[in-house]
């Protein structure tokens, strides 16, 4: 792997695209996380269809965003490596959401209120 060479500058540049990211999210920000997409931008979701193309993902973020709340949000990047103009990288996230609407609710015996169904999928066409 000679050819992947980068700079403490480069990882600074990506720990703060990282950080836009997490902060824009947690915030609700659509303009801001739209921002740091290129026009040709692809997401690979772990369920459900390649999405491609900045204009697709923001529409179905904004759908997303409609519906649901981003309450914590972390990354947990295992190794980054600059390949030219391209960098990559892989980890984890974790995030916590909840419906805007609470999802469906059922009244307790003690007359209080609890989320019965939530409901997330992808449409795998």
């Amino acid at each position: 792997m000679s050819d992947i060479t980068f700079g403490k500058n480069d990882l600074d540049a990506i720990e703060a695209l990282n950080h836009r990211d997490v902060q824009a999210a947690l915030a609700g920000d659509p303009a801001a996380m739209m921002s740091q997409w290129t026009d040709g931008f692809v997401l690979l979701p772990a369920a459900g269809p390649i999405m491609r193309g900045r204009a697709v993902i923001a529409e179905a973020f904004r759908g997303m965003r409609s519906q649901t709340e981003i309450l914590e949000y972390t990354l947990d990047i295992q190794e980054v490596g600059v390949v030219g103009d391209y960098a990559f990288q892989w980890g984890t996230y974790h995030y916590v959401a909840r419906p805007r609407d609470g999802g469906e609710a059922t009244r307790q015996p003690d007359a209080s209120w609890k989320i019965h169904r939530s409901i997330a999928t992808a449409d795998p066409d």
